[in-house]
């Protein structure tokens, strides 16, 4: 994930196998929250580097009486489950599906988070397993620094700061090969980011994923790259109101570049306001 300064909210992958990594720069918030103003969803960021977020999902618990028992002692209430990124499946709550991956017959939640410390960020660049989000950067770079994010009220922020070459996190650590890819999915975020401040940024709001063999490798023959929202400025220029969705397949060293031709998208969308991609 990388961005301008940006909030994410839900970051929910469903079905998929490992092999393609997420990364990019934006806050979050927790999917499934009914804030007045906010929309809400149910469900599941090179060093040229482009570009490239779950749901929360509450469980109600009821519990039934026999009628004309007496009513047994009163249980203390039970923790509301929480789908964080480092829950192993077997301790997550079921959620369901929302109703483009099930439709496209995704219905297993292998990744989520909601953002409620950062805990899940290996903040200290380790590359040790266990984190949901990993700061060091590809390619020979250095890491993207705590400057450059903050988790607060289930949001996570990310922005420009903090040397991230508009890498932001990713789910995976590109030297150690710890975290968490995919081969393929469903892949949801909660987003919202102020327009005004392109600018002032070293990047520009994104949610894309990269090959994780070439953020390790660093191969030059050919990788592919699946960008699922980008407000592109190229950075440090004004915000055009457009935004695009890409899939790139690089080769040569990135001299060569296949990509889909329609997606550059004009939208009137508020991006103050939380939208989910």
């Amino acid at each position: 994930m990388s961005a301008a300064t940006v909030e994410w909210t839900g970051l929910r992958m469903t079905d998929g196998n490992d092999q393609t990594e997420t990364k990019g720069r934006l806050s979050l918030r927790p999917a499934a929250r009914a804030d007045a103003g906010h929309t809400v969803d149910a469900g599941s960021v090179r060093q040229s580097f482009s570009h490239g977020r779950s749901k929360v999902v509450q469980v109600e618990v009821r519990k039934k009486r026999g009628l004309g028992a007496a009513p047994a002692p009163a249980a203390p209430a039970a923790p509301v489950p929480t789908l964080t990124l480092n829950k192993p499946p077997a301790e997550r709550p079921v959620a369901a599906s929302p109703a483009p991956a099930a439709a496209a017959g995704y219905t297993s939640l292998v990744f989520c988070d909601d953002f409620t410390s950062t805990s899940t960020i290996d903040v200290n660049g380790t590359g040790n397993a266990g984190y949901n989000w990993y700061t060091r950067l590809p390619f020979g770079g250095a890491q993207t620094l705590p400057s450059a994010y903050s988790v607060a009220n289930s949001v996570l922020t990310i922005t420009s700061t903090g040397l991230t070459g508009n890498w932001g996190l990713t789910t995976r650590d590109p030297y150690s090969g710890n975290g968490s890819a995919w081969t393929f999915g469903y892949f949801e975020a909660s987003v919202n980011f102020n327009p005004n401040l392109g600018p002032d940024s070293e990047g520009w709001p994104s949610f894309w994923s990269l090959g994780a063999y070439h953020t390790e490798y660093n191969n030059s023959d050919i990788w592919p790259e699946l960008d699922f929202f980008e407000a592109y400025t190229g950075g440090e220029s004004s915000y055009s109101g457009a935004f695009v969705g890409t899939l790139h397949q690089w080769q040569n060293s990135g001299s060569i570049n296949y990509q889909n031709s329609n997606n550059y998208q004009n939208t009137s969308v508020n991006w103050n306001n939380w939208h989910t991609l």
